[in-house]
């Protein structure tokens, strides 16, 4: 059994991680983007944990249905309060990986006459896409945390349902036949 929502949520908390560890060096050259793959781990660790919990325990479970009726069906089903549930963190981490899934061009352009400084000259234009927003640590670690605990609420109710939702698998081998050199034939055991 192969649950990628576990190696997701690893991804997400390796980035993570990585972020806490360059913070701390102060090492900050290119972290935009370990915060886009810590953000980018968690929203498909998320859904994949809705569909599994939703596989395993929702009846007439539907994985094509929408990602909102989704949690809702799963969150019903788990019988966690909708005030145990962190709305503005669920909503900015689909708005970001919606943004980075379908990866639609945001062209712009714009004439105006704009009286500045040097200085403001100097700095140039923001070319910066919709998603550097979620790239800062006290947005990133909030919502990391909001819904990993989110994620172990979906585990404990895993738990009461004895359900292992770890990758595992088990292999026996059993021996039908035997080759008996004597007769040159195949035996049953």
């Amino acid at each position: 059994n192969i649950y990628i929502h576990q190696d997701l949520a690893n991804a997400a908390h390796h980035f993570r991680t990585e972020i806490d560890t360059r913070l701390k060096e102060d090492k900050r050259g290119g972290i935009a983007f370990e915060y886009l793959a810590c953000m980018t781990m968690l929203a498909f660790s998320l859904e994949a944990k809705i569909n599994f919990f939703g596989e395993k325990l929702v009846e007439d479970w539907n994985e094509r249905a929408n990602f909102w009726e989704k949690l809702s069906s799963v969150l019903n089903r788990a019988k966690i309060p909708k005030s145990e549930v962190p709305q503005s963190s669920i909503n900015m981490l689909k708005n970001l990986r919606d943004m980075v899934a379908h990866g639609k061009p945001n062209e712009e352009q714009f004439e105006e006459i704009v009286e500045t400084t040097t200085e403001e000259i100097d700095r140039g234009m923001d070319l910066d896409g919709a998603w550097v927003k979620y790239c800062d640590s006290s947005i990133t670690f909030e919502i990391y945390n909001n819904i990993d605990a989110l994620l172990h609420k979906f585990d404990e109710v895993l738990m009461e349902h004895e359900l292992i939702d770890a990758t595992h698998g088990f292999r026996s081998i059993k021996i039908v036949e035997k080759w008996d050199i004597t007769s040159q034939t195949w035996k049953p055991v």
